[in-house]
C-alpha cells in the first residue's frame, strides 16, 4: 500500500468462513488487503469469461469498503 499498489488476496474459503476462524493473522490480512477473491474453484462452475477468477461461485470483494461499511461490498468486474 505504501507504494500505491493494490493488494489482492485469493482464498479457497469464503469471506464469512475466514471471519469465523477468528484467526488474528487472517483478520489482519483482511484489514490491510484491498481485494479478496474468495471461494473454492469448482470445475462444474468453470467460467473462462470471468475476470480474476475461474468459476461462477467465486466472488470479488472490496475489502476497504467492506471494512468501512460493515457489510460485504462486491466488486462487479
Amino acid at each position: 500500500k505504501e507504494t500505491n499498489l493494490s493488494v489482492v488476496v485469493y482464498s479457497g474459503r469464503y469471506y464469512e468462513e475466514l471471519l469465523d476462524l477468528e484467526n488474528p493473522v487472517i483478520n489482519e490480512i483482511l484489514k490491510t488487503a484491498d481485494i479478496l477473491i474468495d471461494g473454492p474453484f469448482e470445475i462444474e462452475k468453470l467460467n473462462l469469461e470471468l475476470p480474476y477468477r475461474g468459476s461462477d461461485n467465486q466472488r470479488v470483494i472490496d475489502l476497504n469498503k467492506t471494512n468501512k461499511d460493515g457489510q460485504i461490498a462486491f466488486v462487479s468486474v
